[in-house]
């Protein structure tokens, strides 16, 4: 996004009007030492773009016009940074309208109302087009310094804006790849945890039947419950075998 130009859209219906914006953001065009200073004063120095800053200007005459053009800007993800848009556009919707609809679509776009004052209520306009922060207004006749001081200081605030934003998404991807991470590794140490218990449940099934019956057998021929085994050998000998299968038990 660094090397490609600035896309600025310009809604006017009169084609003198257009071909004035044209002119003024043209790359030959550097904005006057008073319009920089403005800008640095308003938006910090560290956010100014270079005087070179390419723009690609597109200018259409209806809001309509406009509404589908960055509709599919952002359907392609080439996005416009600063829309101009003048207030009387008849016999379509008027500039308020198509701000409004336009914002819809993209809600980062920098939005700048040129009016004559006369129009409608500045304030009636903000409340329609909010954020207030992406919100702006050039009065007529409009200046071709003030054109591109606005076009320059608003675009190299967007890009900023954009650049923070991507690289949030890619932390919150970063983020999500380790919760996810995380959550594969807590069912794995689960999932052997529990093969691990089921391992020792079964092997103790396994080893306490049999050495119940030997430590129980063991135990009757040593106290001869039912005769004598003739020899006291075979009693110690029941003896040793109750006691190893009492201590393996």
């Amino acid at each position: 996004m660094t090397n490609s130009p600035i896309r600025l859209l310009i809604v006017d219906d009169e084609e003198a009007m257009r071909q004035a914006y044209q002119d003024a953001l043209s790359p030959k065009l550097n904005a006057s030492t008073e319009m920089t200073e403005l800008e640095e004063e308003l938006f910090g120095e560290g956010t100014r773009t270079t005087p070179e800053e390419a723009f690609e200007v597109i200018c259409l005459p209806r809001g309509e016009d406009a509404i589908k053009e960055v509709d599919a800007a952002v359907k392609s993800a080439s996005h416009f940074s600063v829309a101009f848009i003048d207030i009387r556009m008849p016999p379509g919707i008027d500039g308020v309208e198509t701000a409004r609809r336009i914002r819809e679509l993209d809600p980062l776009i920098n939005i700048v109302i040129v009016t004559g004052y006369s129009d409608k209520d500045i304030s009636e306009i903000a409340k329609q087009l909010q954020p207030a922060d992406k919100l702006f207004f050039l009065a007529k006749p409009v200046q071709v310094a003030e054109i591109r001081q606005q076009a320059r200081s608003l675009s190299a605030r967007w890009r900023s804006e954009n650049t923070m934003m991507e690289t949030l998404r890619h932390q919150n991807e970063v983020l999500r790849k380790s919760v996810e991470e995380a959550r594969i590794a807590k069912e794995q140490a689960l999932a052997a945890s529990h093969a691990k218990s089921s391992f020792i449940a079964n092997v103790s099934h396994e080893l306490r039947t049999p050495l119940n019956a030997v430590i129980g057998f063991s135990n009757m021929m040593a106290s001869e419950l039912y005769g004598p085994l003739g020899d006291q050998r075979y009693i110690d000998y029941a003896k040793e075998i109750e006691s190893a299968g009492s201590g393996l038990l």
